[in-house]
């Protein structure tokens, strides 16, 4: 998956970006992501967090060159002569940021933080919400949990800990290039993600 560049954007080039509707993006976009996912509260939290509600799949403040992962593999598939009625089904059972979690779920998940809102982001991670696919994967997008609770990329085996049997999980699916151990999301798997996983291990999440 390619990873999104923001450097034009900081360098200036950018300043259309700076609208605050999505009216130069494709808002039959989103209200076709709505109708589909009438439940989550997550474009309006969105509005509320970033100043529009086109931030479910774009990255403030640059939405008009490039967007999130799940964006990306929106994207993808929209590119491939598909519909966006096509696309949002088929990444459903993506894990576009990598947290752990299916974009579908994250996208129908009551949040616990926010009792009444439902939805965290399925393409920004985190207790602040940053975006792993951006350049600057440490910028805070909205300042608030964004993988649900309880959720490790690093317990593989998914007993709920973080040990040794998790290093030999990744290890066995790195051997063979599982894309399930490609945790800096770029296609590859390889030393990167490696580094990645002992990241997440060590801090046992």
């Amino acid at each position: 998956m390619m990873r999104r560049t923001t450097v034009a954007y900081r360098a200036g080039i950018g300043v259309i970006a700076a609208a605050p509707l999505c009216a130069w993006a494709y808002p039959p976009y989103l209200t076709l992501w709505q109708q589909r996912y009438p439940t989550s509260t997550l474009p309006a939290d969105m509005a509320a967090l970033t100043g529009t509600s086109c931030n479910v799949c774009h990255h403030p403040p640059d939405r008009y060159y490039a967007g999130t992962c799940y964006r990306e593999a929106i994207r993808t598939i929209l590119d491939s002569g598909l519909e966006i009625e096509d696309a949002l089904p088929m990444v459903e059972d993506l894990d576009s940021d990598g947290d752990g979690i299916s974009n579908i779920d994250e996208i129908l998940m009551p949040r616990l933080d926010t009792p009444g809102q439902v939805g965290y982001h399925p393409g920004l991670v985190g207790p602040l919400g940053t975006d792993p696919c951006s350049d600057f994967p440490d910028d805070i997008i909205t300042g608030r949990i964004e993988t649900p609770p309880g959720v490790c990329p690093a317990d593989l085996n998914g007993d709920g800990l973080v040990d040794f049997s998790d290093y030999l999980e990744f290890l066995n699916r790195y051997e063979v290039e599982d894309p399930s151990v490609d945790f800096n999301r770029d296609g590859f798997v390889d030393f990167l993600d490696y580094l990645e996983f002992l990241n997440h291990y060590d801090a046992a999440c």
